[in-house]
């Protein structure tokens, strides 16, 4: 058996920045080959694919009305970043799986980006007013998800989170996510979205308590409320959430 090279473009519809693909290929079997070109090429057009017409980037919202007041207290030695995580609706503009995962019967996820909002700072006292209509809904739904926090200690250490890396999921400094929000485009983009809880314009205040961990062999801060309470899910004419840190990092790691 002899191996015959697909060049990149050579098939109609297959993008020419596609990657080379080797067949298996007989002399006698022509048909045979001929068949498996075709296959190849559905495959490697569907892996490709990634919504109808390819992601659109965000729009920023010059005019933002769906502000909300993120304050309260800090203890000194923490320093706290208030984020924003936005989100597409819908499978428009989502990242489509791989080629494998696809033939699996996955399906493809939400693009999402991280938004700094400024803070300040006046003592113990911090507040930080987040555009929960930041974007522009536009072609892909774009809409609030989560507001997070990323907060470091003296020492330096900080919340992480974990991001796709080449070797699989790596641990970085980043926000915990702590307020979720319930969007109306996600619901309309959603059937299943109509049986999902309700958020709330006023919400109780929120105590994290910030002590250093171990995770995944990381050092690591954890922000973390001081006793088991229901989802702080916000509406999208929420005025206020209060949020308060304490630290606790003198403590030893376990």
């Amino acid at each position: 058996m002899r191996l015959a090279f697909i060049a990149p473009g050579s098939l109609k519809g297959l993008p020419s920045d596609r990657r080379s693909t080797w067949l298996p290929a007989s002399s006698g079997r022509s048909s045979g080959v001929l068949a498996l070109l075709a296959a190849a090429g559905t495959l490697l057009g569907l892996a490709a694919c990634s919504g109808q017409g390819g992601p659109v980037e965000p729009v920023v919202n010059v005019q933002p009305r769906q502000l909300v007041r993120i304050h309260g207290e800090a203890d000194p030695a923490l320093e706290v970043e208030v984020m924003a995580r936005y989100y597409t609706a819908g499978s428009r503009c989502s990242v489509a799986p791989g080629l494998f995962q696809r033939l699996n019967g996955a399906a493809g996820t939400p693009r999402s980006i991280w938004v700094a909002v400024p803070v300040k700072r006046e003592g113990r006292q911090y507040e930080a007013r987040v555009a929960l209509d930041h974007f522009e809904p536009g072609e892909c739904g774009w809409h609030p998800f989560t507001i997070g926090f990323k907060v470091t200690n003296g020492e330096g250490i900080s919340t992480v989170q974990a991001v796709p890396g080449s070797g699989g999921q790596r641990l970085e400094a980043g926000p915990e996510p702590r307020i979720w929000v319930d969007a109306a485009v996600r619901r309309a983009a959603s059937p299943q979205a109509a049986n999902d809880p309700r958020g709330r314009r006023e919400v109780r205040p929120l105590e994290l308590i910030c002590a250093v961990n171990q995770i995944r062999g990381t050092k690591a801060l954890s922000c973390v409320p001081d006793s088991p309470r229901e989802l702080l899910l916000i509406s999208e004419d929420a005025a206020e959430v209060r949020v308060d840190f304490r630290d606790l990092t003198a403590m030893p790691v376990q």
